[in-house]
C-alpha cells in the first residue's frame, strides 16, 4: 500500500476517478439510481440535501485521506487486489492496488444490521467502532484457519 504519513507531504499523488466510474457509483449510491433510503443515508452521513456528485466526490477523498483503518483484500473469485479505507462517518473508499483510481465509496452499515439508522455515527464513540471492525476481522481469520 502506498502508505502516506499524515502530516506530511503526499510523494505519491492521491487517487483519482475516472469521470464515468464516478457518475456509475454516485448514481448508485447516493444518486438518482440510489433507494430513497440510500440516498437519505448519504445525506444524514454528509449532513447535506441534496447530496450532489461533488459531495460524493469529496467524501471519497476526505475518507481516503483521513481513514483510521485501511486494508488490502481479494474477493474469491477476482484476479486483483483493492485498498480499502475507512473513515470515522464510516465511509469506505476502494482503490486499484497501486492507489491511482477510486473503485467506488460506501458507507458501511454492517455494525447495524445492514441498514442506516439516522445519526448512528454520532451514537457510538470511534472507540467502540473500531473494535467492531477488529472483532470481525478476527473472527473472519478465525473461521479461515
Amino acid at each position: 500500500m502506498n502508505w502516506r504519513p499524515r502530516g506530511e507531504e503526499d510523494v505519491v499523488p492521491p487517487p483519482v476517478w475516472y469521470p464515468q466510474n464516478l457518475t456509475l457509483h454516485f448514481n448508485k449510491h447516493a444518486g438518482n439510481r440510489a433507494t430513497a433510503e440510500e440516498r437519505a443515508c448519504w445525506q444524514d452521513v454528509l449532513g447535506k440535501n441534496p447530496v450532489t456528485k461533488q459531495d460524493y466526490e469529496r467524501a471519497a477523498h476526505d475518507a481516503y485521506n483521513k481513514s483510521w483503518l485501511a486494508y488490502a483484500g481479494q474477493w474469491y473469485n477476482a484476479p486483483d487486489v483493492r485498498h480499502y479505507f475507512v473513515d470515522g462517518r464510516l465511509i469506505v473508499v476502494i482503490t486499484d492496488e497501486r492507489e491511482d483510481h477510486f473503485i467506488t465509496c460506501y458507507h458501511d452499515h454492517r455494525h447495524s444490521g445492514g441498514r442506516h439508522l439516522k445519526g448512528e455515527n454520532k451514537k457510538k464513540p470511534l472507540r467502540q467502532l473500531k473494535q467492531e471492525y477488529w472483532d470481525l476481522s478476527t473472527s473472519y481469520f478465525a473461521r479461515k484457519n
